[in-house]
């Protein structure tokens, strides 16, 4: 014998009104962890930014040890849209025939004189940038260089001994961070950094310190100001 039960039925689904608080809460969750995501992925790209730096003076410097000869690091100039921006690295080695230019990263002119360009050109972070003045009077680097970019290249070279060669002949000077404050105050780590990634679009940005002795990045500090 069957009985009949009063009440709602175990079967029975949601209604209309439950259904619609359900999917608004899974709309307000979805909104909350893209900005979350948004915003951590924005300091993530300036941090990848100094990752891919570093391990750009890793090989760099691994490459003229093997080849036993100089090899550069130039930050070429490329003009966007958007203005002169720096984002990018490319290799050179030091085989500009023309004895004088020895030592110094010079443009290729076919003619023998120049330095010979590797194929190898690094990219940094979509909308990270060296930190850079107003060219061609300045370089990615704290000290202007004169002529800029056009006539005498932002570069930094690898000795085979693994020591840096900053440009010859131009006013670039070796910066320290070493100070403490430079730890927790932007605007002096920024001054005293050798070179500052950053995104234009945001208030991130990185501050590093290489040495000339070892030819390696000696400190990285992250800011958000």
């Amino acid at each position: 014998m069957r009985c009949a039960h009063g009440g709602r039925s175990s079967s029975a689904g949601f209604t209309l009104l439950e259904m619609l608080v359900v999917v608004a809460i899974i709309i307000v969750v979805s909104t909350m962890s893209l900005a979350f995501l948004s915003l951590f992925s924005r300091g993530q790209s300036v941090k990848e930014g100094a990752r891919i730096v570093q391990a750009a003076f890793a090989e760099c410097r691994q490459m003229a040890a093997a080849k036993r000869q100089v090899h550069f690091i130039h930050f070429p100039m490329f003009a966007s849209s958007n203005g002169n921006v720096y984002d990018r690295m490319v290799f050179f080695a030091d085989s500009d025939v023309v004895l004088s230019n020895k030592g110094v990263c010079n443009k290729p002119n076919g003619n023998g004189a120049g330095d010979r360009r590797d194929e190898r050109e690094i990219f940094l972070p979509k909308s990270v940038q060296f930190l850079n003045g107003s060219p061609p009077t300045s370089s990615v680097f704290n000290s202007p260089m004169p002529g800029g970019p056009q006539s005498y290249w932002p570069y930094l070279g690898f000795r085979p001994d693994g020591t840096i060669q900053l440009p010859v002949n131009s006013s670039v000077q070796d910066k320290s961070m070493n100070n403490p404050a430079t730890s927790t105050n932007g605007t002096q780590a920024k001054s005293n950094a050798d070179i500052v990634l950053f995104r234009p679009a945001g208030p991130e940005f990185m501050a590093m310190d290489f040495v000339l002795e070892t030819g390696k990045i000696r400190r990285m500090c992250f800011f958000k100001q």
